[in-house]
């Protein structure tokens, strides 16, 4: 149970890290000052938050 949960866990962190990559590329080619650093900042902060929860 415990290994199924790891892999179930890192499954997700990839995910996220892909979406983030996607995010901040999206964010970085709109808007390209310090707001997008702030979002995604944040948009990690949400994922950290995410993913400790599990």
């Amino acid at each position: 149970m415990a290994k199924e949960l790891r892999v179930l866990r890192s499954e997700k962190e990839v995910r996220c890290d892909v979406f983030l990559e996607a995010q901040r590329k999206r964010l970085l080619e709109t808007l390209n000052d310090d707001m997008a650093i702030v979002v995604c900042a944040f948009k990690l902060v949400e994922v950290l938050v995410e993913l400790t929860v599990y």
